[in-house]
């Protein structure tokens, strides 16, 4: 049996202005002329208001589904009016350019160039002082430089005899750790030209970061200089992958050192200032 749709639907409408302050008076008006329209069929007053009621159904729902009915209908007109809005705006501004083409012409080869140098900006900007480090507590984590007075830079290279120093007398710092940069040629079947660093013991607790395979280096080892502990990269890109290169010897600048650990995927050393 098909279910009659209730006289309201039939009825309602959407209103101008709050439509939420108009329901009740158009939900009256309606019950009204049910009552009425029952009373011309020849029931009383009374019997006719009880059966509009009865026809009208669950006041609150009613109202709740108009208020929804009103709200979407208002969601697509302020949708429409932007759109109408946008597209307004698009035909004024081409029609102005387009009668004053030279002026045009001028404002996009001031403003390009602006935007371009903003962008470019922002991302230095973002780069190198907003992208927090990849390491635990990078935010924790500085840069000493030396200050040559006599050359007028304030960011000299350390001295390894002032970098013992500073550990030796520091306490503003929870530890310090030495690294210079060098680079290497791995020889084998085909060489490769790397980039590394010759860090202090206590580089990777300072970092944070410690070998995925194998281990760091003693003092003692560092001593010796010919220990090395691998990129994950160029573990991969040269050696396979292969976990049986930790504790063996490699080749580097025609030297011997041995492999003592392999770096987690994905580190990346620090790299700032001239490091870079």
């Amino acid at each position: 049996m098909k279910q009659e749709t209730p006289f309201w639907r039939r009825y309602a409408r959407l209103w101008g202005g709050d439509p939420r302050a108009d329901i009740d008076d158009e939900l009256a008006f309606h019950l009204e002329s049910r009552v009425k329209d029952m009373m011309t069929r020849g029931l009383s007053e009374g019997d006719a208001r009880t059966e509009a009621l009865r026809a009208f159904g669950d006041l609150s729902r009613v109202r709740s589904t108009l208020e929804q009915m009103s709200d979407r209908h208002a969601l697509r007109s302020r949708r429409t009016q932007w759109l109408d809005d946008v597209r307004a705006d698009l035909r004024l501004g081409y029609r102005l350019l387009a009668r004053r083409s030279l002026f045009a012409i001028a404002v996009i080869a001031t403003l390009a160039p602006g935007i371009a140098a903003s962008t470019t900006i922002y991302s230095l900007v973002h780069g190198v002082l907003l992208r927090p480090l990849v390491y635990p507590d990078g935010d924790r984590l500085v840069v000493l430089w030396e200050h040559n007075v006599p050359r007028g830079r304030t960011e000299n290279v350390v001295s390894a005899s002032n970098f013992e120093l500073w550990q030796a007398r520091s306490r503003s710092y929870a530890g310090l750790a030495g690294l210079v940069p060098q680079r290497f040629t791995v020889l084998g079947d085909t060489p490769d030209r790397i980039y590394g660093g010759a860090v202090s013991p206590e580089w990777f607790d300072i970092v944070g970061v410690s070998p995925a395979r194998g281990r760091g280096f003693t003092r003692a080892e560092a001593r010796s200089g010919h220990v090395i502990v691998l990129s994950h990269e160029l573990w991969t890109r040269h050696y396979g992958a292969d976990p049986a290169i930790v504790g063996k010897g490699i080749q580097l600048e025609g030297e011997s050192y041995q492999v003592l650990g392999i770096m987690p995927q994905g580190f990346d050393g620090p790299t700032f200032g001239w490091l870079d």
